[in-house]
Parts: C-alpha cells; sequence; structure tokens
C-alpha cells in the first residue's frame, strides 16, 4: 500500500492509463474518419450523397468523438487526482490540460454545431432561402477546426509519450484533499447537469406523436401549440379537402437549430400527417412542432 494517502496501487494506473489511450484513439480515430468524410463531400455534388454523408459525420461525432472525449477527461482527471503526477506539477501536464481545454471548446462552440448543421440542412433539403449558403460556411467551418483539432490530438500524444518539459517549481502547495473536494464537487455539478439536459431532451424527442386524422375536420384555418422548456411553439393550419394546404409557423425559438427544424414543415404537408421523420440535428424543436401541428389538426 502505498505511504501517500489517495494514490492508485501500479495495477490499477496501468488499467487506468489504457482506458485513457483507448478513448484517445477512439477521439482521433474518429475526428480522422469525420475528415477523410469531409473531403470525400468536396468531390460529390449530389443533394442525396450529401446527406448521407452528413449523416455518418452527424453520428459519428455525437457516439464515437463525444464519448471518447468525455472518457479521456475523466480518466485525465482520475490519473492527475490520484497519481503522483498532479495537475499542475509538470510543464508537460499543465500544457496537455490547456489542450484539452482548447479542444473542448473547439467542438462545443465550432466543430459540433457545424457538424450538427450540416446535417440539418442538408436533411431538410435546403428549404428555406440562404440554406446552401449556410451549408457551405458550416462544411467550411468543420473542416478547418477539425483539421484543427487533429492536429492537437496528434501534439498531445507526442507530448504525452516523450514528455519534453520537466517539473515546476510550485509557488505554494495545494493540499490533496482540497483537490480532490474541489474537483469532486465541480464533477457532480457537471455530471448532474448533463444529466438533468440529457433527461429534459429524451423526453421531448420520445414524444409520440399521432398520426393525423382529418376527415372530421371542415375547411378552415386551425391554430395549435405545444410547450416544451417554458417556450411554446405555435402553428397555423389550413385545410382544404381533408388536406393540409399550409402551415404557417407563428412561434418558434430564436435559434439556428430552431429555423432548421422548420424544414419539417414541407414532410407533414406532403405526408398530410403530423407524424413525420424529424430533422436530424434539430430533432427537439422538430417534435415540437409536429406536436404543435398534431394539436391543431385534433380540433373537431
Amino acid at each position: 500500500m502505498s505511504k501517500i494517502a489517495f494514490l492508485l496501487s501500479a495495477k490499477t494506473q496501468r488499467i487506468l492509463k489504457w482506458i485513457h489511450i483507448t478513448c484517445v484513439t477512439f477521439s482521433t480515430g474518429g475526428l480522422l474518419s469525420i475528415l477523410t468524410l469531409q473531403i470525400l463531400k468536396r468531390q460529390l455534388g449530389a443533394d442525396e450523397n450529401l446527406f448521407l454523408i452528413d449523416l455518418s459525420v452527424f453520428h459519428l461525432f455525437n457516439t464515437a468523438v463525444n464519448y471518447s472525449f468525455y472518457g479521456i477527461i475523466f480518466t485525465g482527471l482520475l490519473y492527475s487526482l490520484f497519481t503522483k503526477w498532479g495537475f499542475v506539477k509538470h510543464y508537460w501536464i499543465i500544457f496537455k490540460w490547456t489542450a484539452v481545454l482548447i479542444l473542448f471548446v473547439m467542438i462545443w462552440i465550432w466543430i459540433g454545431p457545424a457538424i450538427n448543421g450540416s446535417a440539418a440542412l442538408a436533411d431538410g433539403k435546403f428549404f428555406f432561402e440562404g440554406a446552401r449558403s449556410q451549408y457551405l460556411d458550416y462544411s467550411r467551418q468543420g473542416f478547418l477546426f477539425n483539421t484543427v483539432g487533429m492536429v492537437v490530438f496528434f501534439v498531445l500524444i507526442l507530448v504525452s509519450v516523450i514528455k519534453p518539459w520537466g517539473q515546476r517549481k510550485p509557488l505554494f502547495q495545494i493540499k490533496r484533499k482540497t483537490t480532490l473536494i474541489i474537483v469532486a464537487t465541480l464533477t457532480v455539478f457537471a455530471l448532474l447537469s448533463l444529466s438533468m439536459q440529457s433527461i429534459s431532451l429524451s423526453r421531448y424527442r420520445s414524444m409520440r406523436i399521432a398520426d393525423s386524422d382529418l376527415s372530421p375536420l371542415r375547411d378552415g384555418i386551425y391554430f395549435g401549440k405545444s410547450t416544451m422548456g417554458g417556450f411554446t411553439y405555435r402553428v397555423e393550419v389550413e385545410v382544404t379537402n381533408h388536406k393540409i394546404e399550409n402551415i404557417k409557423i407563428l412561434s418558434n425559438r430564436e435559434s439556428p437549430y430552431a429555423r432548421f427544424a422548420e424544414g419539417v414543415i414541407p414532410r407533414i404537408k406532403r405526408k398530410n400527417n403530423a407524424n413525420v421523420d424529424t430533422i436530424t440535428g434539430a430533432t427537439t424543436t422538430s417534435k415540437c412542432l409536429m406536436k404543435a401541428v398534431e394539436n391543431a389538426l385534433e380540433q373537431k
């Protein structure tokens, strides 16, 4: 048993290191696969091919890259907390955590929105004016920051292998117990926030939309609404000869994804039914708009 409290055994450290390496492999491989698909997309012009590629990129990013990146952060926290390395004892570790923070910001602010936005626009068949221009902007943004992300990942791997900078002379010492308490508190808070958000979104995304029966409806205009997270989505549905003639969105959130979700409206009109496939990358708002249309068509 180690003389220093809260340190992992050598065997446990090896297991943790291999889990960490596996997560790095999945993240790097996922980003490399996405980059390859993005290069392929530049060579193709058909909309069907664009969406298939964007859908593949969307699933790769939101599964392999996202979850493995969270694994990198979590295993890195454990390794820094429960081994001799710490967070700020060595310059190369400080560099690694700084680079990870930069990657997190890039994924959250630039790479994720670009990938999700591209998938949503392609799935919605570029239904609104300016959609193709925005799609091209997202494609360029995703390609650029994904390339930068790959470079950062390879630099991180190189630094981990050669450990180029030595130990830092600390100006002050923080007790291990204090560090544990701070990190544990922040981790629990982050996990609770993510869990609550995930549960809330899952509830709306799994919301059942009934098939619409327009046979009892007379010609006219019907209003429907649905509420999510304190915001109420409102629609106006015009029915003629038991068919949906037109749908106007009276109230929608001020968000790019909310705008992209409006691509579900042409599907509802074509199928003459509120129960249609959602827009990839804008599932939650799509469901809320579908529910608003369903509620409008349920009026007798």
